[in-house]
């Protein structure tokens, strides 16, 4: 339920350990996938409640074995969409002023 069927979740980790900001590297990295994902024509969902202090993350952990020092930031539900909801958004024409 919480990953909407998806046909695919990625799960963003991070180790614990690093130095400088994990966090703000992994987000980096996931809004990368997002971004490469809608490229190919993917649809995709930012999941962050899987990472949250929610009571079934132990067992969420376990199941995918997460152990320490890795820890999820976030999940990413990747699918083909039912629907083209993407469409380039309408534009004038830059005016352009020459100084010579």
């Amino acid at each position: 339920i919480i990953t909407f069927d998806a046909p695919a979740v990625i799960h963003v980790l991070k180790d614990k350990r690093g130095i400088s900001h994990p966090d703000i590297d992994a987000a980096i990295s996931a809004h990368n996938i997002i971004l490469t994902a809608h490229s190919l024509g993917l649809g995709t969902c930012y999941i962050g409640f899987i990472a949250s202090t929610a009571p079934y993350v132990p067992a969420v952990k376990k199941m995918l074995k997460i152990k320490y020092p890795y820890e999820i930031v976030t999940s990413i539900c990747v699918g083909y969409p039912k629907l083209k909801y993407d469409k380039p958004v309408p534009r004038a024409k830059a005016s352009t002023d020459w100084i010579e």
